[in-house]
């Protein structure tokens, strides 16, 4: 088996896992192809993105993110971090800033031999999804209550996640230690 087979694979299992009806495209595959290019160079990097107006620009925010060099140099983990990701990002632009004035998410992402870290800053509604309720995920779907599922997958694919909320910021910061 390939690594863009194990790859796709790996995100069907984890997609299904969750009630998550996604078909994986050819951007699985692009990037596995390239995780397999940087992996050689992966070292101490750190990235800061900024990124203003955020309303209806999720999956631009999620691409620039992904595409950046700690992302791409990732190798199994990649794909837990890229779920987060999205489920992070989603969250922040749907309903961090019920007004859509002044909105804006930052990101910096650091990397090293040993973990990747991700910190999301917003200055949106004070939420702290670590006070959320935890889902019942035994109960049949038809019966479970909208939300929730997404924090609960965050907190189950990273090793460490905080939650703060200072200087009128909310600062998400998850990490996962990576295979070497």
């Amino acid at each position: 088996m390939n690594i863009n087979n194990a790859y796709i694979i790996r995100c069907n299992q984890l997609c299904n896992g969750y009630g998550i009806g996604i078909k994986i495209d050819d951007l699985f595959r692009q990037q596995a192809r390239q995780r397999k290019v940087y992996e050689h160079r992966r070292r101490n990097v750190m990235t800061r993105l900024h990124f203003h107006s955020i309303q209806d620009k999720a999956f631009d925010i999620i691409d620039a993110i992904l595409q950046t060099e700690e992302m791409v140099s990732l190798g199994d983990e990649w794909l837990d971090i890229h779920l987060v990701v999205e489920e992070v990002v989603m969250n922040i632009v749907n309903f961090a800033y019920p007004d859509a004035t002044n909105d804006y998410l930052s990101v910096e992402i650091m990397c090293d031999e040993k973990s990747i870290t991700l910190r999301f800053s917003d200055g949106g509604v004070p939420f702290n999804p670590l006070e959320k309720e935890v889902p019942d995920i035994s109960a049949p779907i038809e019966q479970r209550p909208i939300g929730g599922l997404g924090i609960y997958m965050v907190l189950n694919k990273m090793d460490s996640v905080d939650y703060e909320y200072t200087g009128g910021e909310n600062i998400l910061t998850v990490k996962k230690y990576i295979c070497k």
